[in-house]
């Protein structure tokens, strides 16, 4: 799942999942734990958000890989390209 490919790349950055939750998904700090219970991915809305939370932060590797594993997905499966 595309969520925890992310967050499994903010994690070693030192993002834990409250903070990955809040600050990238802008949703409540047990939201990553919710949808990875239930394996449910996020929303293309909730992939926007972190995309732009993302463009955000300083581009460290992890960062810029986060922000290609959504742009791919988005162009995959809806056929839209989204940059920075």
């Amino acid at each position: 799942m595309l969520i925890n490919k992310i967050y499994k790349e903010l994690n070693s950055e030192g993002i834990d999942r409250y903070t990955f939750s809040e600050k990238f998904l802008k949703c409540s700090k047990n939201t990553y734990n919710y949808l990875n219970h239930k394996k449910r991915d996020m929303s293309v809305n909730t992939q926007l958000t972190c995309f732009k939370q993302l463009s955000k932060q300083k581009q460290t590797e992890a960062v810029s890989k986060c922000m290609d594993l959504i742009s791919s997905n988005i162009k995959s499966k809806y056929a839209l390209n989204i940059t920075v």
